[in-house]
């Protein structure tokens, strides 16, 4: 599961497990949704140093959806990767 901790008012940390699965983005929408809906845009920061992928495509799928329907809304996003294909990854999206 996907952990978030506040670090202040609009600021997240998102750490990610290994390997994402598909339900994983809806235990964490309304935490995110709720947020927004109060400072209107969020900053996150991501610590994927211990992330090594997607369980299978509909994690991936659910992923990327999740990307796309919050993307407006975020200032600023800083990465903590541990791979070079997960430097790639950010640098492509």
């Amino acid at each position: 599961m996907i952990k978030v901790e506040a670090i202040s008012a609009n600021v997240l940390r998102i750490t990610p497990p290994d390997k994402l699965k598909a339900d994983d983005f809806r235990h964490i929408a309304p935490q995110v949704d709720s947020i927004i809906s109060r400072h209107g845009r969020i900053r996150l920061l991501i610590d994927a140093s211990t992330f090594n992928g997607w369980e299978n495509l509909a994690a991936l799928e659910n992923h990327a959806g999740f990307v796309k329907n919050h993307q407006q809304k975020v200032d600023r996003i800083a990465v903590i990767v541990a791979h070079d294909w997960q430097q790639w990854l950010v640098g492509a999206v």
